[in-house]
């Protein structure tokens, strides 16, 4: 197993606004030194929100997830994050590793946040996900 070269991000993100949180990451990411594996915050384009109504996306075609392949693409690096995600009319705070080929692998959060009222928008998931990356 090689060592990793992680970038983590805790910011302020802009409350429901995918456009300005991803200009605020494009800024960031494109200051940062290379690295293998960058993780943004849960939610990293819309902020901990519960309004799943207006801010679901569906894969695979997603307006995060193309940004996030875009990034792990000219980087070569993997990105971690969540998304809102809708499906079947069900939405779940999913997880994404978003590889430099631009495949991806999911995981949908199985312990929602009750006090925040995760638990009452969100379904949870029912799978643990593990990631095998550079070894």
């Amino acid at each position: 197993m090689q060592d990793l070269r992680i970038t983590l991000f805790q910011v302020s993100q802009a409350w429901e606004n995918k456009q300005q949180n991803e200009a605020h990451f494009n800024t960031l990411i494109s200051e940062i030194a290379p690295s293998d594996l960058i993780l943004l915050p849960e939610m990293f384009h819309t902020g901990f929100s519960m309004n799943t109504g207006d801010l679901a996306e569906k894969m695979p075609d997603s307006r995060g997830l193309e940004w996030l392949k875009k990034w792990a693409k000219q980087n070569q690096a993997a990105f971690y994050t969540s998304l809102i995600i809708e499906e079947a009319g069900l939405f779940f705070n999913r997880g994404v590793f978003v590889l430099p080929t631009e495949e991806i692998e999911v995981y949908d959060k199985q312990k929602l946040f009750g006090l925040g009222g995760e638990a009452i928008d969100f379904t949870p998931g029912r799978n643990t996900k593990i990631v095998t990356y550079l070894g």
